[in-house]
C-alpha cells in the first residue's frame, strides 16, 4: 500500500523492482536484471479466459472438417476415436479457435468473458483425460510466438506410460525438452494441467506437481511477425491424441498475469531502481495507475502491506506469505 502526493487515495500495488534492480516489460512480462520474472517470484493467480462449465465448448473449439468423423462433441464431454491414428501419425486435435490472439481477457462475475486489449503469451490449459488403448497417445499443445510446445502423454503396451515436453520451431523437427516416467493409468480419468508460464514449461497430473518440466531462454518470431513485435499468431491452445480413444472434460484455459506497454517508465528501456526506490504495478494493467507512469516510489511512501482481498466478496482470500 503506497501513499502517493498524486493520488487522492493509497494505491494497493504489487512490488516488482527492488533497489538497485534493473527493470522492464517486454511482451506482456516483467524481467528483473536481464532474466525473466519467474512463476512464483511475486505472481498473482492465474485469470481464467475460458471454462466449460460455462462456456460452450463447440463455439471456440474448432476441428478439421477431414476429421469431424473422428470426434463425438456432447455438451458434458468430447470424445477422440482415433485408435485408427498410428503413433507418429500427428493425431487429431480440437483446436481454440474463437479467440485465437488471447488477449488480456479475463471472466466478471457472471462469467461473462469481458475482451481485453493487449496479447497474453502466457497460457496453462488443464483437463479431465480418459485415454483408453496401449500405446495410446494424449497431447496438450501451447503455442507462444513462433514456438510450439506439446505435452504428451503415452501409455506403452506393458502397462507404463511416460510423459514428455516437446518444442517446434517453424520448419525444424519437434525437439524433446524433457520426459519422465508416469504413473497414469489407462481407462480412468485424470486431471492433467500444462503451463507455459514465464519461459517455464510444467506438467500436473492429479494433483502431483511438475511431473515433467523445463525452462527455456527465449521464444523465437513467428513468420507472420514481420514487424518483429513477438506476436503469437494463430492456434494458441489445442487437446487430442493418437492411437486410442480419449475422453475430455472440465477444460479450461487460463492466461498469466499481463503487463500492458503503458507509461514512458520500463516499457521502452529498462528503468534502473536506485537505492531506495521500488517499482509497482497492478493486477488489472490494461486500467491500472503504477509506476509505469508514476515512475519508482520511495520507501517512505510505501505505508502498509496487503493482507487479503475483500472485494468483489465471492474472491474475498487471504493473500500469500500476508503478515499482520
Amino acid at each position: 500500500v503506497a501513499r502517493l502526493a498524486r493520488e487522492a487515495e493509497p494505491a494497493v500495488k504489487r512490488v516488482l523492482g527492488l533497489p538497485f534492480e534493473r527493470v522492464q516489460i517486454t511482451h506482456g512480462d516483467v524481467w528483473i536484471n536481464g532474466s525473466i520474472l519467474r512463476s512464483g517470484e511475486g505472481h498473482s493467480p492465474l485469470v481464467t479466459v475460458f471454462d466449460q462449465r460455462w462456456h460452450d465448448m463447440a463455439r471456440v473449439f474448432l476441428v478439421a472438417p477431414t476429421e469431424l468423423e473422428l470426434w463425438q462433441r456432447g455438451e458434458a464431454e468430447w470424445t477422440l476415436h482415433a485408435d485408427a491414428l498410428a503413433a507418429g501419425s500427428g493425431g487429431s486435435f480440437a483446436r481454440y479457435a474463437a479467440h485465437s490472439n488471447l488477449a488480456d481477457d479475463y471472466l466478471d462475475l457472471a462469467h461473462t468473458r469481458i475482451e481485453g486489449s493487449f496479447p497474453a503469451n502466457d497460457v496453462v490449459v488443464e483437463c479431465d483425460v480418459l485415454a483408453t488403448g496401449d500405446g495410446a497417445r494424449t497431447a496438450l499443445r501451447l503455442s507462444e510466438q513462433g514456438d510450439v510446445f506439446e505435452l504428451a502423454l503415452t501409455h506403452s503396451p506393458d502397462g507404463s506410460a511416460k510423459a514428455q515436453l516437446t518444442r517446434t520451431q517453424p520448419g525444424a523437427e519437434p525437439v524433446v525438452l524433457a520426459e519422465a516416467p508416469l504413473a497414469f493409468g489407462a481407462g480412468a480419468w485424470h486431471h492433467v494441467r500444462f503451463s507455459n508460464r514465464d519461459n517455464e514449461l510444467g506438467a500436473d497430473v492429479d494433483g502431483r506437481a511438475n511431473v515433467v518440466r523445463t525452462n527455456y531462454e527465449r521464444n523465437v518470431l513467428h513468420p507472420g511477425d514481420q514487424l518483429r513485435e513477438g506476436r503469437s499468431i494463430g492456434v494458441r491452445v489445442a487437446f487430442g491424441g493418437e492411437a486410442g480413444t480419449f475422453r475430455f472434460r472440465g477444460l479450461r484455459i487460463l492466461r498469466d498475469l499481463t503487463y500492458t506497454p503503458r507509461g514512458a517508465h520500463a516499457t521502452n528501456d529498462a528503468q534502473l531502481l536506485g537505492s531506495d526506490e521500488y517499482f509497482l504495478l497492478g493486477d488489472n494493467s490494461d486500467h491500472s495507475r503504477d509506476s509505469r507512469e508514476w515512475g519508482p516510489v520511495i520507501r517512505s511512501q510505501i505505508v502498509g502491506r496487503a493482507s487479503c482481498v475483500v472485494w468483489p466478496p465471492a474472491r474475498w482470500r487471504w493473500l500469500d506469505r500476508a503478515v499482520e
